[in-house]
């Protein structure tokens, strides 16, 4: 029972239940108390806790669980020593778990340490295909970015494959894409971004049709399109580029919120033959009562019938070609508000840009042009948003004080002033 507990708590760890698999690792030590000196019971228990304790520390940014995690893979690698000796390439997994619980508290160049031998070890006895060696390379590639020698990443980069697990694929190519940029590599980076963004919105629409959560995986894909749109403001000709990215960063999150819904009421309002189709095929993918192939054909075929999809992909990403015929039909101008930083290459790639962030619009008429406008510098233009939001709770409590606005005149008429202000700054411009 311990032993399942164990893994059962590292599927939902690594599924981001980390409470849940806290009780159930709990569980594992109390069933597990009668077999102190079980060390195939002890090894994966200290291992998953490592793991557990990671994750925690990283979703929640605490020490106290960074050094639990390390704690933990400490004795995990020790307990497998004594079972498997000193040198045993199958000791890679402690060490790598050990590894990154350095990792996650800074200390690079333990970790650095660490993955060399790991590597060595499965070097040893695996070819370079193997996934273990495969995995060290990607786990050295980054602890290179971090420590800033670029080139050793992307040579590390270029001689492993992504893995097979969609999750770490992202990352994976989320982590290229950062050397290659930060290597001065604009168009391989921009391909590794593009990748890792067509992963997660995969990533995310699965989450969907399977009912999960997606807040978590709806923040990476944010994180995606952002690294992918930084990307691009260092390539300030390709102004296209910008625009649908960060058309469809928006429009990727709308897409997902719209379907999420359309299919909660769309399940909710089945009956009969159709609700029980629902019931058998939700019980099947829990695994609480499984379905025999045909019987579960039969579920899908009647669900589909009523339009929920069970497969599928995200929706196409957008383009200004295909904004414009409906813009021209309309007479109508399309603007796109947005905050960023301002930074050349040279700063980026540094770590330190030098700019602070501004305001500016991205501007599409009915005849297809696009153009970038600067607005304001953010700073200056926040302090203004600032003194006008103070203003208006000043007009709001006058007028809930005296009851009517005629007392509050001149509160009225400074808010009125302050907001033509910040229209100037917002909206003149572009008109």
């Amino acid at each position: 029972i311990g032993l399942v507990c164990v893994y059962l708590a590292e599927a939902v760890a690594r599924d981001g239940d980390l409470l849940y698999a806290q009780s159930l690792l709990l569980k594992a030590k109390r069933s597990m108390s009668k077999n102190p000196s079980n060390l195939a019971l002890w090894i994966p228990y200290h291992s998953v806790y490592s793991l557990q304790q990671r994750l925690w520390g990283k979703a929640f940014s605490s020490d106290e669980a960074k050094a639990t995690a390390l704690d933990h893979a400490h004795e995990a690698l020790t307990l497998a020593r004594q079972q498997l000796g000193e040198g045993n390439p199958e000791l890679w997994e402690h060490r790598r778990n050990l590894a990154l619980a350095y990792q996650a508290q800074g200390r690079i160049f333990a970790a650095k340490k660490i993955h060399k031998m790991a590597l060595a070890e499965v070097s040893k006895v695996h070819g370079d295909e193997n996934r273990k060696v495969l995995q060290s390379r990607r786990d050295l590639a980054f602890i290179f970015i971090a420590s800033g020698n670029n080139k050793r990443a992307l040579e590390h980069y270029t001689t492993s494959t992504p893995p097979a697990i969609k999750q770490d694929a992202i990352t994976y190519f989320d982590h290229m894409a950062l050397a290659y940029h930060l290597d001065g590599q604009i168009e391989p980076a921009l391909v590794a971004s593009r990748k890792s963004l067509e992963l997660r919105r995969g990533l995310i629409w699965e989450q969907i049709l399977d009912q999960k959560d997606t807040t978590r995986t709806a923040f990476a894909l944010r994180n995606t399109y952002e690294t992918l749109f930084h990307t691009l403001t260092l390539e300030e000709a390709d102004l296209q580029a910008q625009f649908e990215t960060i058309l469809n960063w928006h429009g990727t999150g709308l897409a997902i919120a719209k379907e999420k819904q359309r299919r909660i009421i769309a399940l909710s309002k089945l009956a009969g033959k159709d609700a029980d189709a629902r019931d058998a095929w939700e019980a099947h993918r829990n695994g609480t009562a499984f379905l025999d192939p045909k019987a579960l054909e039969l579920a899908h075929k009647r669900l589909e019938a009523q339009g929920i999809e069970l497969t599928g992909a995200p929706p196409e990403h957008i383009t200004r070609v295909d904004l414009c015929e409906d813009l021209a039909k309309r007479d109508t101008w399309l603007v796109l508000y947005r905050a960023h930083l301002r930074v050349d290459a040279k700063s980026s790639r540094a770590g330190v840009p030098k700019d602070s962030r501004f305001y500016y619009a991205y501007v599409l008429s009915p005849e297809c042009r696009l153009h970038r406008q600067n607005i304001a510098v953010a700073p200056l233009f926040e302090a203004d948003l600032k003194t006008w939001r103070n203003q208006v709770t000043v007009s709001q409590e006058c007028f809930k004080k005296h009851g009517t606005p005629f007392k509050c005149l001149k509160a009225f008429a400074k808010m009125d002033a302050l907001s033509e202000h910040l229209y100037a700054h917002l909206f003149k411009r572009i008109e």
